[in-house]
């Protein structure tokens, strides 16, 4: 090929990847600080910095593909898709308000994952005029704590595949046991959706490392994957919040939390009339303390702003009769009849009031508080349920609704979150995005689960070790997907599509240089 026929698309190659890099360390750093700089239309509508660089990005690719003709078959489905969120969105407005904006967002960041795939350039990443940047930037940040918590995973295996294409073996290790040893204070700590992640990350890796990648005696795997285990075992046993880990190992004693309080809400569901509340569009103030502190000092960054956690009494009726703060109450006690029972504090974004500080060992949660944050989004999601079997729709319950729970509204749990925006985060990526779409939403995670399938059994293949750390990537965020609101929020959802993106170029990479 013509080298300077290379030359106007490496040019677009590198604008893009730039402009998205800078704007996913930015977020990295400030978090809802930065993700929510706008600009207002005349209506009142904004348009975030976030969209302004999905925007450029799109102007490039348009621009490469007319450079390089490089127009595909598949570029008509991602056309298609955006009709469809566009009508989708067009038809959530109807209600009198932005809110189809916003989940729209769940289902057009992932056209970040477009991009990551048209702009990787390998050429790009070899060069040592953006290697050696890239690779000292990611290092500096993480010895000063510069990111959020919860995207110390990403930069260390990041920064450790760039780390494995040194020259010196030496050098590689040495580096490279520095990032394991850096990132194994926080491993183990911060919330359970944390340590969930890290945890499934890190058994990723082990795992297929061990039996699909080095081509070591089946005695020599069993041992070393035995001692894995083990150490993980004694890191959780030793370093995480003992309450969370047993609020996973206690089943038993959950469900009867849960039942109990079901009882309750089942029945007083039927009479319950919903309050009417305005529909906000976004509240940055509490997704950028919890993300920033990655729950590992909640408690701190809440008070220091100013944050108001309240624990609540409820008659019979369901209506609030007497609140306190937690300093003076961790729970508050509902009125059945005769009888009370106790209901765990839950702050404003639908968190148990106590997260306790990193060194959770030190400080434990309070194992009712703890409850009371699982509890919370399996009400969600059950009434999220409710919601799909009443709308009888295979498409979901569209972009426009406001999403409410009777059940927390009813425990008046997270009351400052709903009665604030007029509706409440699901915790779940996937389920949300069935809510929103139905079978569209359903297809989506299909395709998502047979991408990574797809790319798993293609490093599996060739031994790439570079492929499964990137691969636990977006191991580390699909599993707390599960659990927090991650794919909804720029500052999550663009790294990872971009990574899911640039992961699928890596395979494309691979087999042109296997042909070469």
């Amino acid at each position: 090929m013509n080298p300077n026929s290379l030359f106007w698309p490496d040019v677009i190659d590198f604008i893009g990847l730039t402009s998205i890099g800078l704007y996913i360390f930015l977020c990295m750093i400030f978090v809802s600080g930065f993700a929510v700089l706008h600009l207002t239309f005349p209506n009142g509508l904004p348009f975030f910095i976030g969209e302004a660089c999905l925007l450029l990005g799109f102007i490039l690719l348009i621009v490469k593909l007319i450079i390089t003709r490089g127009w595909r078959l598949w570029h008509c489905l991602w056309a298609a898709y955006a009709v469809w969120i566009l009508w989708a969105t067009w038809c959530g407005t109807r209600n009198g308000t932005f809110l189809a904006f916003r989940h729209a967002a769940l289902f057009y960041y992932a056209f970040f994952a477009l991009l990551g795939y048209s702009f990787y350039n390998r050429r790009i990443f070899l060069s040592p005029l953006v290697y050696w940047p890239l690779l000292i930037m990611l290092i500096l940040s993480l010895s000063v704590k510069l990111t959020a918590p919860y995207y110390y995973f990403s930069s260390v295996v990041l920064a450790m595949v760039l780390i494995f294409r040194l020259h010196s073996k030496g050098l590689r290790w040495i580096l490279a046991a520095s990032l394991v040893l850096w990132y194994f204070q926080f491993m183990f700590g911060g919330s359970r959706s944390h340590l969930a992640g890290s945890l499934a990350a890190v058994v990723f890796i082990s795992t297929f490392l061990i039996f699909a990648i080095f081509n070591w005696k089946l005695r020599y795997r069993l041992i070393i994957f035995t001692g894995v285990l083990i150490f993980i075992g004694l890191g959780v046993k030793y370093f995480s919040d003992p309450n969370s880990v047993k609020s996973l190992t206690m089943p038993a004693e959950l469900l009867q939390h849960y039942y109990k309080n079901k009882s309750f809400v089942d029945a007083r569901k039927g009479s319950y009339v919903m309050p009417s509340f305005p529909v906000k569009l976004y509240d940055d103030n509490v997704d950028d303390r919890r993300v920033r502190s990655g729950s590992f000092s909640f408690l701190q960054n809440a008070a220091s702003s100013g944050a108001v956690q309240v624990c609540h009494t409820i008659d019979a009726n369901a209506r609030v009769v007497q609140s306190s703060h937690p300093a003076n109450a961790n729970a508050g006690v509902v009125q059945s009849g005769h009888s009370t029972k106790t209901i765990p504090c839950v702050d404003q974004a639908g968190h148990s009031a106590k997260a306790g500080p990193m060194k959770m060992r030190n400080a434990p949660r309070e194992l009712g508080n703890v409850y009371g944050n699982i509890m919370f989004r399996w009400y969600i999601w059950e009434d999220m349920w409710d919601d799909l079997v009443q709308t009888h729709s295979l498409w979901g319950v569209g972009f426009g609704k406001p999403q409410r729970s009777r059940s927390l509204e009813i425990l008046n749990w997270g009351q400052s979150e709903w009665s604030r925006d007029g509706w409440i985060a699901p915790h779940n990526s996937y389920f949300h995005m069935i809510y929103r779409a139905g079978i569209i939403g359903v297809l989506i995670i299909i395709g998502m689960a047979m991408t990574f399938i797809h790319l798993l059994k293609f490093f599996m293949a060739r031994h790439s070790v570079t492929g499964i750390f990137l691969l636990s990537i977006l191991v580390y965020w699909m599993v707390m997907a599960n659990f927090l609101v991650i794919l909804e929020l720029p500052y999550n959802a663009v790294l990872f599509w971009v990574l899911f993106g640039m992961t699928v170029a890596y395979t494309r990479s691979a087999e042109n240089h296997e042909r070469h």
